[in-house]
């Protein structure tokens, strides 16, 4: 299944870097008050009106979600990634499957989200593994996609509230301190360009990754940095985040989706 933007291959790279990252630290992302899912959504929606732009189709954002959810269950230890690495005429591929570690549930809202899912598979495949690029998809296209799943859940933690509308929902915020705290951590770290490692370095990457993938507008760094901040905030994130996974290939500084793209992910 295609998607409109094919954005799943790309953000199936992204989260190649991350996991190929020494910043990538499971256990600080583990004692975490959010999971990655969550606290990607809580700065997708916007704060003003409650609306979450996307959500009901798949897109990049819907896309990162999902993969979001897939790094909180390896955090958990529920599932595990096999690299191998492909190489097909001058070009380098790393192929990245999943594999169930663990079939107990979570009992939290990553089952719904995606973990069911994929334990019913493993159980039904014997063990033959899908690969990232395949669940990214399978969690995007899904009519209540992992990106509602995930909101739904700042819903039952009273961060947000639900709220239906002629077409589609809002999420208005309930309590504003875990976004305002993942806001100042975030305007601190990239304004004053300071080492970032574990969780907030893991959320910096999938926002910055995904606003590139959308395009010049910079959807999410557009609600939390001003207009005079924007070029620097991009900038300083840029270097926050770049992951040089592999040498073949050279980032093109012209296309935004692929400043830091030197890994390609194939299903």
């Amino acid at each position: 299944m295609a998607s409109e933007d094919a954005s799943e291959w790309t953000v199936a790279a992204k989260l190649g870097e991350v996991l190929a990252s020494d910043r990538f630290d499971k256990d600080s992302i583990s004692q975490g008050e959010l999971g990655l899912s969550q606290a990607f959504c809580l700065l997708w929606q916007n704060q003003n009106t409650g609306d979450v732009a996307g959500r009901l189709r798949p897109n990049v954002m819907t896309t990162m979600a999902t993969a979001a959810v897939l790094l909180d269950l390896y955090v958990l230890d529920k599932i595990d990634f096999n690299k191998d690495i492909k190489h097909w005429m001058d070009r380098t591929r790393e192929v990245i499957t999943v594999k169930v570690k663990d079939t107990t549930l979570t009992g939290t809202y990553l089952d719904q989200a995606l973990f069911l899912d994929i334990v019913k598979y493993h159980q039904a495949a014997k063990g033959k593994p899908r690969t990232i690029v395949e669940w990214i998809i399978h969690g995007s296209y899904e009519r209540e996609n992992s990106a509602t799943i995930v909101l739904d859940s700042l819903v039952l933690h009273g961060i947000l509230k639900r709220e239906s509308k002629l077409f589609g929902r809002r999420y208005p915020i309930v309590d504003a301190n875990p976004k305002q705290k993942l806001v100042s951590e975030i305007r601190q770290t990239v304004l004053l360009n300071q080492p970032a490692v574990g969780f907030i370095w893991t959320l910096l990457k999938l926002v910055y990754e995904a606003d590139c993938c959308a395009g010049k507008k910079m959807p999410l760094l557009s609600m939390y940095f001003e207009v005079d901040e924007l070029q620097m905030a991009k900038e300083n994130m840029k270097m926050l985040v770049t992951v040089n996974v592999l040498s073949e290939q050279v980032a093109n500084e012209d296309v935004d989706c692929s400043q830091s793209f030197e890994l390609e992910v194939v299903g």
